[in-house]
């Protein structure tokens, strides 16, 4: 993946795109741009029916991803040693014992100003999930630790 990830910069470049050597916040209408093609792109996948089209839609998005990396100056072992961290810190917001999950609750209703009964947990495959009733949305165990603290 490292090679397409450097083919993606070549065709950036060609494309008359600044991809820097080092982190540089590329101007607000790149920003925006980069917003606006990975929404398209999940999009496309969203409105996916057969696999091809699938395939076709996560590999645009791979592209695209790769492409704004890129113009961030991000390099390819740099992103993929944090994306190991993002992984841990994901998996850090499991809990491991139903006590781990009543008062992962109170923590993240605290957090985020919400009432207690809007989060609840469930137990998945041996771990507890903290949830948002509302949105589904996954939040932080007791456990939960930033992916700068692995």
């Amino acid at each position: 993946m490292q090679r397409e990830f450097e083919k993606t910069k070549e065709w950036n470049i060609l494309m008359g795109n600044k991809v820097p050597a080092v982190f540089t916040l590329p101007s607000p209408d790149i920003r925006s741009l980069a917003t606006t093609l990975m929404y398209e792109e999940a999009d496309e996948l969203e409105e996916a029916t057969t696999k091809d089209e699938a395939l076709d839609a996560v590999s645009d998005q791979l592209f695209v991803l790769f492409g704004n990396a890129a113009k961030y100056g991000l390099e390819y072992k740099e992103i993929f040693e944090y994306f190991k961290k993002v992984c841990k810190s994901n998996n850090s917001k499991f809990a491991n014992t139903e006590e781990e999950a009543k008062r992962s609750i109170d923590k993240e209703a605290l957090r985020l100003d919400i009432s207690p009964s809007d989060i609840d947990y469930m137990e998945l495959n041996g771990k507890y999930v903290i949830f948002n009733k509302e949105t589904t949305k996954i939040l932080k165990s007791v456990n939960y630790k930033e992916p700068t603290e692995y």
